[in-house]
C-alpha cells in the first residue's frame, strides 16, 4: 500500500479529510452569505440579479457546485465512519463520566448538530436547487393535479 493510501486510511488521515471538507463547506457558506446579502442593497435588486446571473452562467461555478455536493457527502460519510470507529475501539463506556469539565456541549454533540445541519441542507436544496433544475418536472405534476381536480 502506498504512503498516500496509508495516510488517508489512518484515523488522522480521515480526520484530515473531515477538516478539509469542513473548511471548504465553511468557505462556501461565507461566500453564499455574501452573495445573498446583495438583496439588502438599495438598488432595486440589480446587485442580486447580477450575482444570480453570474452564478448561473459562469462555467467554473458548476464545477464548484459538484465539489460542494461531493464535500457534503464525503464529510457526512467520514463523520459516520469515524464515529463508528470510535465506538468500535471502545465498546464499553468509561466507568466515571467526566461531565462538563473536559469539553463544551457543542463538541460532545457534534453528531446531533451535524444531523440537524444535514437535514437543513437537504430541505434547502429541495426547496431551491431541485425546483430550479427540475421546473418542467414540477410543471408536469402541477398540470396533472389540475387535470385531476377538474374531472
Amino acid at each position: 500500500m502506498s504512503n498516500f493510501a496509508k495516510t488517508f486510511s489512518s484515523s488522522l488521515g480521515k480526520k484530515l479529510v473531515m477538516a478539509l471538507t469542513g473548511l471548504f463547506l465553511c468557505t462556501f457558506l461565507i461566500v453564499h452569505l455574501v452573495g445573498n446579502l446583495q438583496l439588502f442593497k438599495d438598488d432595486a435588486g440589480q446587485a442580486f440579479n447580477a450575482y444570480a446571473y453570474f452564478m448561473t452562467h459562469f462555467t467554473p461555478i458548476k464545477v464548484v457546485s459538484y465539489l460542494l455536493y461531493a464535500s457534503i457527502i464525503i464529510h457526512a460519510l467520514y463523520a459516520l465512519i469515524i464515529s463508528l470507529g470510535n465506538k468500535k475501539a471502545r465498546p464499553i463506556a468509561y466507568a466515571v463520566q467526566a461531565g462538563n469539565q473536559n469539553s463544551p456541549w457543542t463538541s460532545r454533540n457534534m453528531g446531533i448538530l451535524g444531523t440537524i445541519l444535514l437535514v437543513f441542507i437537504v430541505v434547502h436544496m429541495g426547496d431551491f436547487w431541485w425546483k430550479y433544475h427540475n421546473a418542467e418536472f414540477q410543471n408536469y405534476h402541477m398540470m396533472r393535479t389540475v387535470l385531476c381536480i377538474q374531472r
